[in-house]
């Protein structure tokens, strides 16, 4: 959802036609890989061992579940660019927290396929929540950014570009704080589901620490994107923009 988001905002933000919209639609479709795996619930490790044959038939289910995606998202990122850069951009403020959320999804997906890679060592550890983090949060960006959007549509009432930024950039802060340390003690093999009966040479507690903030500060964030959305589209003035904020 929050990929498809994306690949439908920026060229309204662009005010022009995305020129590769059929680039486009495969890039979401490669996306809709991840739900493989989500609903056959199968995880497909890459292992470097065996024969060519051996490696091959590891690689292509891995490839399918975990690099697809990676892949489609590259895509539609690319190409949203492309189409803000070649049209003539104009304030569309929900655009950057969908924006700032798809960036976030990615990375986690990034994640989840070094997750994946034997060789890479993080298998079992706290890497993988950290992935998870990005993805979960990342969506609750790019959902802050649909609020944004359709809100006004709905209510006829606007919401301020203040509002809007200010929630999109605590949430990105946030989602960084909570996630990246994940990944840093995953590669310094921290145990998942494990915050003190481990131990390793960089600094546990100040990571698990960051970490624990960053989730209280997107509890906070999201508390106060719901209240200050109700308010807003309940008692806030009447759409002044054609996003609906209020600049």
């Amino acid at each position: 959802i929050a990929v498809g988001l994306l690949a439908q905002m920026a060229p309204s933000m662009a005010g022009r036609s995305q020129p590769l919209r059929g680039a486009m639609l495969v890039g979401v479709g490669l996306v809709a890989a991840t739900v493989i795996g989500t609903v056959t619930q199968t995880s497909q490790m890459f292992v470097w061992e065996g024969t060519l044959f051996d490696k091959l038939g590891s690689f292509v289910p891995y490839a399918l579940y975990n690099l697809l995606p990676v892949l489609g998202t590259t895509v539609v990122i690319l190409l949203a660019l492309l189409a803000v850069k070649g049209g003539e951009p104009k304030l569309f403020v929900p655009f950057v927290p969908v924006f700032l959320g798809v960036g976030m999804v990615f990375t986690g997906m990034v994640g989840n396929a070094i997750q994946h890679l034997e060789s890479a060592g993080v298998a079992g550890t706290v890497f993988a929540e950290g992935a998870t983090i990005y993805v979960v949060y990342g969506s609750v960006l790019a959902a802050w950014g649909a609020v944004a959007l359709y809100g006004p549509n709905w209510t006829s009432r606007s919401m301020s570009t203040a509002t809007v930024l200010g929630v999109a950039g605590l949430g990105f802060v946030a989602t960084v704080l909570a996630g990246l340390p994940m990944y840093v003690a995953g590669f310094a093999d921290q145990p998942a589901a494990e915050v003190s009966n481990f131990t390793f040479s960089g600094p546990k507690e100040l990571l698990n620490a960051v970490s624990a903030f960053g989730h209280v500060l997107m509890v906070v964030v999201t508390v106060m994107g719901v209240l200050a959305a109700l308010k807003a589209f309940s008692t806030g003035p009447r759409t002044t923009s054609e996003w609906g904020g209020d600049h």
